[in-house]
Order: structure tokens, then sequence, then C-alpha cells
């Protein structure tokens, strides 16, 4: 039969919606009698303002409206039939079992047979029973004899530590909690406080153990773990997230550092990681996450002053071992290499570097002067970064360095010659006579050499050197100019030459040229014939050379591997240019993490 009056005729609410309307009328006349209130309590009237606010707030609107479902629903009294459906079950399919060869039992019997159809009996019997695991009982509030006040906590543990460190305090002679992790366990329970003394752990008593006996005992349990505490004299309150990002500049394994309170608890990283810093309130060991890791658990990690008291410590003997000889006792940088030049004073280019487009230079050993206050052996530890988004009127020039030989300009060649409209390289300057095929601006800009060393005592030059009397550089004005252009530029600078080049108005994008293993290196180099030039002639490799690429490519990577942003090898070329057309690729194109005052420049 076909309905012919409304379902909601005027006047009529559902009781849901009936109870809505009272409240939001409660409501009402509550905020209207504020006034009322304030005169007669002589409130301020900045609380009754808050108050007014308060109640008017959707949320708080809401939250009642959510309130008085609930409400009802907990009025009705729902309740299971029975708690014994899995044995009603097999009731059942025993009986089915009987009738065979019928569709609809068949089908009936298949459903009841999975193992999903008889969890969710199970599970309906547990809920019925109210059978619930972990079984978290009511916890006394206990006095000891001093009358002093113990918490019991009971902290839910997986398989992963407690997430909080233990010391010995010395002078309470007592085990407190040193520091609690950030995303642990200790943290999410909210219940225990950096300072909180243990007493006893699942009904163990440890006063007067040693702390590393505590975490062996602590990493036995999983599931309910039961703390009995002092609360601490002070509470921190709140431990607030940073927004710090940092990269990482060395390697760090906290099992094999000696002095990390609990290895457990340290997080392990390699140079060039991302770490988002947690907490820095401890200055000697910092809490930190890897950035992208969807572990919520932070770690410790030795915080800057920490890492670079003891690198400090560790330098010379460094130095030492792995570089030879310290820096500045090198020949080539004492006095006695330095000359004069043809026209009498002291040239302040006294050392010849490697050169764009000369390639008759005999010696390519790169200038320092200018540089000796940063080679001084930095302490390296972790530089604060932000994330950068790419913008393609400014590309980031792509310096490609490596040791001499391995085949950095060539590469800079087919990547060039990949795409022209794309890819460009500075033009060089030079104080020598132009020839006459050349073009001033296009292969040399031609000045004199009053005016190339006035810049070079500028710090215009990226790197410069002299040959056969004459000045040759790379101006850091050439290269703002390519980049300004649209292009990207391609450089293959001397190492050093990265102090000057790491600057927010250039942005470089830093790849450095491995060889691969001595014989790899050596077959492929037969392969390809290769040839470096000495005193003017092409010649071969000997096994010596290839030997001392590989050393200095190490060398290389201790002192300046931590500009580095990519590491190509370059065994096969063809592999090699690939993986680097694939890299300037996503250079353009996906965000990276830089250092963060070229990212607010």
């Amino acid at each position: 039969m076909p309905v012919t009056l409304p379902l909601k005729p005027w006047g009529f609410f559902h009781p849901d919606e009936k109870r809505d309307h009272q409240e939001r009328i409660d409501i009402q006349n509550l905020v209207a009698s504020l006034a009322e209130l304030q005169h007669r309590l002589s409130a301020k009237d900045e609380d009754v303002s808050f108050l007014r606010h308060f109640l008017r707030s959707k949320d708080i609107q809401l939250l009642l409206r959510v309130f008085n479902k609930v409400s009802s629903y907990a009025s009705l009294q729902l309740g299971a039939s029975s708690d014994s459906a899995v044995s009603t079950g097999v009731s059942v399919y025993n009986t089915l079992r009987k009738h065979k060869h019928k569709p609809h039992v068949d089908e009936l019997r298949e459903i009841m047979a999975k193992p999903h159809f008889q969890a969710l009996l199970y599970t309906h019997d547990k809920v019925a029973c109210r059978d619930y695991e972990p079984k978290l009982f009511s916890l006394p509030h206990e006095v000891n004899e001093a009358e002093e006040a113990v918490k019991v906590v009971r902290i839910i543990k997986n398989e992963e530590p407690l997430g909080a460190t233990i010391q010995r305090n010395e002078k309470k002679q007592s085990l407190e909690i040193a520091r609690i992790l950030r995303g642990g366990a200790a943290d999410r329970s909210g219940l225990v406080h950096v300072g909180d003394e243990i007493c006893e752990v699942n009904g163990t008593n440890v006063q007067g153990c040693d702390p590393k006996e505590v975490v062996q005992l602590l990493a036995k349990f999983s599931g309910p773990v039961t703390l009995k505490l002092f609360p601490a004299d002070n509470n921190k309150g709140i431990m607030r997230e940073s927004k710090i990002r940092l990269r990482a500049l060395f390697d760090y394994d906290p099992f094999d550092d000696p002095i990390i309170p609990c290895p457990e608890a340290g997080l392990s990283f390699q140079k060039g990681d991302v770490l988002q810093i947690v907490s820095q309130e401890d200055p000697l060991w910092w809490q930190a996450r890897k950035e992208g890791d969807s572990n919520l658990r932070a770690g410790l990690i030795p915080g800057k002053q920490l890492q670079e008291r003891r690198t400090s410590s560790l330098l010379n003997g460094l130095r030492k071992e792995i570089l030879g000889r310290p820096l500045l006792s090198d020949p080539r940088y004492s006095d006695a290499s330095f000359h004069k030049n043809s026209t009498g004073h002291l040239s302040p280019c006294r050392i010849s570097p490697q050169i764009p487009k000369s390639k008759k230079l005999k010696k390519t050993m790169y200038h320092v002067t200018q540089n000796q206050v940063y080679d001084s052996e930095e302490i390296i530890t972790y530089e604060e970064v932000q994330l950068y988004y790419p913008k393609p009127e400014f590309p980031r020039p792509i310096v490609l360095v490596g040791p001499h030989g391995v085949g950095r300009n060539e590469l800079k060649r087919r990547l060039m010659s990949s795409n022209t409209d794309k890819f460009q390289e500075v033009v060089p300057y030079t104080t020598r006579l132009k020839k006459p095929h050349e073009l001033d601006g296009r292969d040399y800009h031609f000045v004199s050499r009053d005016e190339m060393e006035k810049g070079i005592l500028l710090n215009r030059f990226v790197e410069y050197g002299e040959y056969k009397g004459n000045l040759y550089g790379s101006s850091i004005d050439s290269i703002k100019c390519v980049i300004n252009s649209g292009k990207v530029c391609v450089l293959t600078p001397h190492t050093q030459a990265l102090k000057f080049l790491r600057t927010a108005d250039i942005k470089p994008y830093v790849i450095f040229i491995a060889p691969p293993s001595f014989e790899v290196l050596k077959n492929t180099r037969i392969e390809k014939n290769a040839r470096h030039t000495v005193n003017d002639v092409p010649q071969p490799f000997t096994d010596e050379e290839l030997q001392k690429m590989i050393t200095t490519a190490k060398k290389m990577s201790i002192r300046y591997g931590h500009f580095f942003d990519k590491i190509i090898v370059n065994g096969q070329i063809e592999q090699a240019i690939k993986d680097l057309a694939h890299v300037v690729e996503l250079v353009g194109k996906e965000p990276q993490y830089l250092p963060a005052n070229w990212v607010q420049y």
C-alpha cells in the first residue's frame, strides 16, 4: 500500500532531534545567564568572555551531541545472548556434514570451515565474556615506610625497547630515568618522567643493580611491564619537539661508541643522511629520527659539542695515519715554491691549477694562498638543512670533482653534447694575447694582468693559476651569468674550489667521480685506449698511476666527502654517463635538502 502521509510532519521531532534542540536551548540560556553570574560572583571580564566563546564553539556542541548518542545506546543495555558461539558453530558444522550433495549446504559448510569465520566466532565469545588482553588490573597508590609517594606504572611494550635510558645517581645511590626517547613506549605512556627513581620491574627489586642489568631485564619482557617508581622531585614538563633538520657529515654506529649511555637506544646513520632533531635538552646526547623513517621512536646521537670534542682529539692522528703528513707541511706550499713574475713583483698566482682548455699544462696544482684559513682541517659534524624546491629559471650548477685521470672532462663533454641548449660551460679569463681565430667572450675573456690580479685579490675567482707567464682563471661572475641565463652550468674544478663555490647564490650540486677497483679501472682504460698527457705527450696509464688515482680518490673523500651530494663510479663510461644524466634530471625536478642559509637566501 502506498504511503500518502509525510514521514516527518511539521511539529514532529525524532527523539535525538528533540534532544539536540533542547541542548541548543540550554546552551543559549546558559550563555545568556553569564552576565548575571558575573555580577553575583564578581568574575573577571576575560573569564566570562572565554566561557561565552567556549560554549558557543562548534566543537563543544558536537561533543555534547556525541555524548548524548553514546548515552542513549548505553541505556539500551545491549549484550550478547550467548558466550558459546564457537561450540554452537561446531555443532552446526557437524550437522551440516550429514547432509551431502546439496549446493546450499556445501556452500554454508565451506564458509564455516574458513579460519576467518572461526576467528569471528572466537572473538564474539571473548567479547561476550569480557575476556580482554592484556588484563590491566587497578593499581593501588602505595606509600612506603618513609611516607614517600610511589607510583606504579604499567606500560604495554611490544618487541621494542622501553624508550628510556637509565643512569645511576651516585649521590642518592639509586637508579633514575636519565632521558625519555620521543615516540618510545615510555613516552607514549605519558607516565614516566626524567628523574623518576626505579624500584621494581615486574615485581623484581632492582635497587642497587647496575643500569646495564636493568636494561637486560627489561629486554626480556614483552607485553605489559609494571614499573614501581619514586616520582621525580621536579617535573621538567612536556618536551617540545624540534623542527630542526641536520645533515650528518660523518658515519655513526652506536654499538661502536664506547661512551654512549645505551647502545640499544642509539640511532645509526651514514654521512649524508638527513636527521630530524627531536630534542637538544642534553647538549651531549641529542635525540633524532631519520627523515622519512616510519619509526616514530627517536634515538640517541652525539651532540655537536661532544662530537667536535672527541673529533679534535683524534684529528692529528687521523691526518698522519691516512693523509700521510699535515697539509701545511706540503713543500708545494712553502715559501721556496713561490716565484716572481716577469715584471719583478710578487704574483698572487704562484702555483698553476687545472685550467679549462689548457691541454698542454705540465703541472696542474691548485693555488691555495687565499684558502689557508680553510685548509687547517675543519672539524665537521652536522650541517643544518632545509628543503629546497628547484627553480627552473635558476638551475643549480653541476660540479664534477675527482682525481686526475678519472674521466671528469669526458663525462662533462658527453653530458653537454647530449643537449647543447640545456648545458653550458664557463668561459675562463686569461691575460695572454688573443689568437686570430679566437673571439673575446667565446673562447676566453681577455683581460690585462693588472685587471686580473686585482680581481684575484678581491676573491672574484673560484680558481686561478699561472702557465708560461700568463694567468688563467674562472670567475664567480661568469658562473652566475650562466645561472641567470637559465642554463645548467657544468664545472670541473679542483676540489679545493668547492669552498668558494658552495655559497647561497650559486647552490652547486657536487658529484664526485670515483674510480672503480684497480682491476676494473685497468681493464676499462685499456679497452678504451685511455691516455693522459705527460710533458705534452699523450701516454697510457701505468699501474702506478692507476693506483695513485685510487689513493687520491680516497684522500679526497676523507677531506672533502662532506661536500659531495652524489658519488658516481666511472667504470664503464657508458653506464657512468647514464647515471650522470639521471642525477642531473632529478636535480632539476625533485626537492633537495640544502644548507639552511642557502634556502633563506
